[in-house]
């Protein structure tokens, strides 16, 4: 509950710009929950990979934009591309990243 409140207060007054160990972190690894992450990794190694969660969030980056493209091919082909495209996603590349969200969400519930 402690880290939940700390969350809200760090997402509330927008926290700009933190220099640790001289790097200088900007407000949107704020916003995003990198920087809080780091944090927690800096004391407690064994609660996150910090390298596992920077690659799920740029993946998370990566396909965003793919899935919000709701564009209408014209050509049946374009039509069948697209649903492979999807069908692809769905099978092969989400179920991994559910498999570290749910990782992820079971180290953040034992804080």
């Amino acid at each position: 509950m402690t880290l939940g409140m700390t969350w809200i207060i760090i997402l509330h007054f927008a926290i700009q710009d933190i220099s640790v160990e001289g790097k200088e972190r900007s407000a949107g690894s704020w916003k995003d929950g990198l920087a809080f992450c780091a944090l927690i990794h800096r004391h407690r190694r064994d609660l996150i990979i910090y390298s596992k969660l920077n690659k799920f969030l740029e993946w998370i980056r990566r396909t965003t934009p793919w899935l919000e493209n709701r564009t209408t091919e014209t050509t049946m082909a374009a039509v069948r591309k697209k649903q492979e495209d999807y069908r692809d996603y769905r099978c092969m590349h989400k179920p991994p990243k559910v498999q570290e969200k749910c990782q992820l969400e079971i180290s953040f519930n034992t804080l």
